[in-house]
C-alpha cells in the first residue's frame, strides 16, 4: 500500500536529549483505524522544506501481523504529523 502526505495521529516520547521518538501510528481510512507500532526508527533526518523545519522518520512498523517499513514526517512549527510512505 503506497500513501502519499496523509495527515495521521502519532504517539512519541522524548529521549533523554529531548528528541522526538516516535511509539505509535493511528491511521484512519475508509476501512476504519489501523493502529501500527513502531518496532524500531532507522533512520531520523532534519531538513527545512520552504523555510519550515521537518524531521523525517524512516521506521519499521508492526500491524496486523505483519512488519513493514514507513516514512512519517513531523513540522515542527505545525507539530503536524504526516504519513509519507507505507
Amino acid at each position: 500500500m503506497s500513501i502519499k502526505s496523509v495527515t495521521i495521529h502519532v504517539d512519541y516520547r522524548l529521549d533523554s536529549a529531548r528528541l522526538i521518538i516516535p511509539t505509535k501510528i493511528y491511521l484512519r481510512d475508509e476501512e476504519g483505524l489501523t493502529i501500527y507500532n513502531v518496532h524500531r526508527i532507522i533512520r531520523r533526518d532534519n531538513e527545512r522544506i520552504d523555510g519550515v523545519l521537518v524531521t523525517t522518520f524512516t521506521c519499521e512498523i508492526e500491524g496486523e501481523d505483519i512488519k513493514q517499513l514507513c516514512d512519517v514526517r513531523y513540522m515542527q512549527d505545525s507539530k503536524e504529523w504526516r504519513l509519507l510512505r507505507i
